[in-house]
């Protein structure tokens, strides 16, 4: 991580609102399955539930707004420039601002297949759920944001 420290108390967090935008720049086939960069983009305020990711590390590098990541109870936020490994099977949460981009970076590929279908409103939440349950991603309590985190 670089130039972040952990962020304020948050209050609770509202489940998404308007769809992020998921642009895959590297697919799975253009990397022999070794990784995924993918190029996220908020539409307007947007939460992305608590959740445990199983099989793929993750690496955030803000380009350009402002995001909070609760990453195993601690809040940290990210603005332009800053970068966050969100290692596998660690809890996660994220909330980002209108207008913030960030490029995904993922290992091993895989899970980028199904990134456009989960954040699209058109799909059901059910469907939503089940996707992720195939790309092997958990989804945990909301209370996670109101737990007290370590400063």
């Amino acid at each position: 991580m670089s130039g972040s420290a952990p962020s304020r108390k948050l209050r609770g967090m509202p489940p998404a609102a308007t769809p992020i935008v998921v642009t895959v720049v590297v697919s799975a086939r253009q990397s022999g399955g070794a990784y995924a960069l993918l190029d996220v983009r908020a539409a307007g305020d947007t939460a992305l539930d608590p959740h445990v990711v199983r099989q793929e590390d993750l690496l955030l590098y803000v380009l350009t707004g402002d995001l909070v990541v609760v990453l195993d109870g601690r809040r940290y936020a990210l603005a332009a420039g800053d970068l966050l490994a969100l290692p596998r099977r660690v809890p996660r949460a994220l909330r980002l601002s209108s207008g913030t981009r960030a490029l995904c970076l993922v290992t091993p590929a895989g899970v980028e297949r199904l990134a456009s279908l989960a954040a699209d409103p058109a799909v059901t939440a059910d469907d939503r759920l089940a996707l992720l349950a195939a790309a092997d991603v958990q989804m945990l309590p909301r209370s996670l944001w109101r737990a007290d985190a370590a400063a």
